[in-house]
């Protein structure tokens, strides 16, 4: 058994299903293309780790897009918001490994030192979190199953990280902070982050 294990949300890459915000002054086609585009720098990044990987589609289907899943445990989010579908997620996955990080697509600019780093400070925590700069996450990482931190979350704004800390301090659980990472949500974000990397 892997002492440690990563969970990767992701949409299915469909034209009109990904990247609604970016659709809206991009286009579908393009906003499908970005969505792939960070589908696949996560996937590979994914690759340099060393433990169990499990990828949670929002749905399954017997479509199989052109990524590779070699060593992931293909499964489906269950719930009605995102909170809930974490939960559930967790909830599988956390009983069979020590420590467990969840984390999304959206995020190009994470790399395998900073999973490492989420994995270790889990020795000196309940919980670990990677601070997105538009106040949400784009990482969680839990030792012990604790449904809390995912209730009463206004999910998609800008007091997810601000709240979820607040459960944490709530809950008496102890937890450490990741240095700040932007996520790719809007037009100007991709913009951001491809001026940055060329």
């Amino acid at each position: 058994m892997y002492e440690k294990a990563i969970i990767l949300f992701s949409k299915k890459p469909k034209l009109g299903h990904v990247k609604t915000r970016i659709a809206k002054s991009l286009g579908d086609s393009k906003a499908l293309a970005i969505h792939k585009e960070l589908l696949e720098i996560t996937l590979k990044m994914l690759q340099r780790v060393e433990c169990k990987k499990y990828l949670f589609w929002d749905e399954l289907s017997e479509e199989s897009p052109e990524f590779l899943y070699h060593g992931f445990d293909i499964r489906s989010q269950k719930g009605k918001d995102l909170g809930e579908r974490m939960e559930n997620a967790f909830s599988d996955v956390i009983p069979f490994h020590d420590k467990v990080l969840i984390l999304g697509t959206d995020c190009p600019c994470i790399n395998a030192e900073i999973l490492e780093e989420a994995f270790v400070s889990l020795d000196t925590s309940d919980l670990v979190l990677g601070p997105a700069a538009d106040g949400g996450y784009y990482l969680l990482g839990k030792k012990v199953m604790n449904p809390m931190v995912f209730k009463d979350i206004q999910w998609s704004t800008d007091t997810v990280l601000a709240d979820t800390i607040k459960t944490c301090k709530e809950q008496k659980l102890k937890f450490n902070l990741l240095r700040v990472l932007s996520d790719i949500d809007t037009e100007e974000d991709y913009i951001q982050w491809k001026t940055k990397a060329n």
